[in-house]
């Protein structure tokens, strides 16, 4: 097994906090999973790097909203085992939301591991009926190693098919699919993380990521070229050495104003507010859910002129405000399901779901 070395050597300045070592043991292996709670409703949080001293995040607010699982695959055990042939690769993922602007769906992402960090080897899903594999002409990196504190990488990896090409048909063009990424990746900070699961020494990773998707098809005039679709993500990793947690303990994914859009993280099955008094305190109900004007607030005690906040079902705030009354209107949604949360007079937050008709 590689060894993936995170280090960091401040002489005699500093504690612990500023020495995590994350190995092979540390690292996922086939067959791992965990749980990943996702809270739409995270409250801005300071970007601002602190490479000479250990800092503290306290996350313990985090309440999961909806829940999730990431399971570290046997490549021959994907849906595409018969696709993938020979491909040499040493763990498999699914892949879901919008990928790829929706040209293809059920996507896996198929690694490999080596000295220089981990990597992104193929990418396979199903198109058309047909089940696609675009090959990395460009391995796409995941986890660089070795890192150190304040060191900027920067990485571009680029996937390929070719639909024209044995055992596709298609179409009868020469037509091309690429999935292209430019991304970076730095340390710029340590210290710990507070959590319900404890405290844990960590390292904050911060990644910047740009997707492009391209259709290129070549016909009698010559080649034609098609973006489908071109997104930007930053996100913070909090990541540790504690061998009972092998993935990102945290991570935050930013808006393009560096604020929190949403954050996932690896949830134990507890609520970090494990009051039932509090929780209760917490609680409110929507009526009538659904609905096409109005929804009324039940409990609203303890909430009343407290921020609420309105997210469609990708996470997108598309309303916010203060609780001035019992009711707010929804009229200037577009039907679909969303998620209110409201913060109340002690700092606790709390979510619902409702539907917009």
């Amino acid at each position: 097994m590689k060894q993936l070395s995170i280090t960091f050597i401040f002489g005699l300045l500093f504690n612990l906090h500023a020495q995590i070592s994350i190995d092979s043991s540390s690292l996922p292996n086939v067959g791992y999973e965990v749980q990943i709670a996702i809270d739409s409703f995270e409250l801005p949080i300071s970007t601002t790097a602190d490479l000479t001293n250990a800092q503290n995040w306290n996350f313990t607010h985090l309440w999961p909203m909806r829940t999730d699982s990431l399971k570290y695959v046997n490549p021959n055990n994907t849906p595409y085992a018969t696709a993938i042939g020979n491909l040499s690769s040493d763990f498999a993922l699914g892949m879901s939301g919008d990928f790829m602007n929706n040209l293809v769906s059920d996507p896996f992402l198929y690694f490999e591991k080596n000295t220089s960090g981990v990597y992104a080897v193929a990418m396979v899903a199903s198109l058309m009926g047909f089940n696609i594999v675009l090959n990395a002409t460009d391995k796409e990196l995941y986890a660089p190693t070795p890192l150190s504190i304040g060191t900027n990488y920067v990485d571009t990896g680029r996937y390929e098919v070719n639909l024209n090409n044995p055992p596709y048909t298609v179409d009868g063009s020469d037509t091309t699919v690429i999935h292209y990424t430019y991304k970076s990746f730095k340390v710029d900070g340590f210290g710990s993380l507070d959590l319900s699961q404890g405290n844990f020494p960590v390292i904050r990773l911060k990644e910047e990521i740009t997707t492009i998707d391209s259709l290129y098809i070549i016909t009698a005039l010559g080649p034609m070229g098609s973006e489908i679709g071109q997104t930007t993500e930053s996100r913070y990793n909090f990541i540790t050495n504690n061998a009972l947690y092998k993935h990102p303990l945290a991570t935050y994914f930013l808006d393009e104003n560096d604020s929190v859009r949403y954050a996932t993280w690896v949830w134990d099955g507890s609520f970090p507010n494990t009051s039932i008094e509090e929780d209760k305190m917490l609680s409110f109900q929507l009526y009538p859910n659904p609905s096409s004007k109005y929804i009324d607030i039940q409990n609203v005690e303890n909430i009343q002129g407290q921020p609420y906040f309105i997210m469609d079902i990708e996470t997108r705030l598309v309303s916010n405000g203060r609780l001035n009354s019992n009711s707010i209107d929804i009229s200037q949604l577009e039907n679909g399901i969303y998620f209110l949360a409201v913060e109340n007079k002690n700092g606790g937050w709390c979510s619902r779901r409702f539907v917009k008709n």
